[in-house]
């Protein structure tokens, strides 16, 4: 019966790291589909002014209705705490100012901000790439550590 119990332990302690080095490598990715969500909410926005004929309330709320944390309210806003502050600043100042200038104008601030967004990207991509495994790799091997130490 001591036995039982002591492996349960180990096996407890095994688990409860690597499950939190898997669970930093998702949080990452899932951070990078929050990305592509408002990219592809951007792609909507830029589709439905050029091909559009809706209020600015409308189409931002179209446009953004699959983005977490989009909310319109006095002023629109997107909220993600993974989210670097320059990118959330840009993101929130070209919501709050869209709908101020003609198409063309609106277009080119489209693409300014998804240009932003996509650099963005591509960095969470690379860092993804890097940290994900070591995240995962770290949490395995501090796992079998201590199970290891208290065998």
């Amino acid at each position: 019966m001591n036995g039982i119990i002591k492996l349960v332990g180990v096996v407890i302690t095994v688990l409860c790291p690597a499950f939190f080095g898997f669970s930093r490598a998702r949080s990452k990715r899932n951070y990078i589909e929050r990305l592509r969500t408002v990219d592809s909410a951007l792609l909507s926005a830029a589709n439905l002014l050029k091909y559009g004929n809706l209020s600015r309330r409308k189409l931002l709320e179209t446009a953004f209705y699959r983005v977490e944390g989009f909310v319109f309210g006095e002023k629109p806003e997107i909220s993600d705490p993974d989210m670097s502050e320059e990118l959330s600043e840009a993101l929130n100042g070209f919501l709050t100012e869209f709908g101020s200038g003609d198409k063309t104008a609106e277009q080119a601030r489209i693409n300014g901000i998804r240009h932003t967004l996509l650099e963005e990207l591509d960095r969470q991509k690379e860092e993804y790439l890097k940290s994900g495994k070591l995240w995962r790799t770290i949490g395995v091997c501090s796992g079998l550590a201590l199970g290891i130490i208290l065998i």
